[in-house]
């Protein structure tokens, strides 16, 4: 369950819209746009 109002909730949240956003907006260069995102802006943390 997506809870938008716990930190990591609004980040994933943020990151889906910002995702769908520049796939539709980059066209062609949609998923190219998406890699340069998640490579440039999310932070991955491994938990144990």
């Amino acid at each position: 369950r997506l809870d938008i109002h716990t930190s990591n909730g609004a980040e994933s949240f943020t990151n889906y819209v910002t995702k769908e956003v520049l796939k539709k907006a980059a066209g062609s260069q949609g998923e190219d746009a998406v890699r340069r995102y998640e490579k440039e802006y999310i932070k991955i943390s491994f938990t144990s």
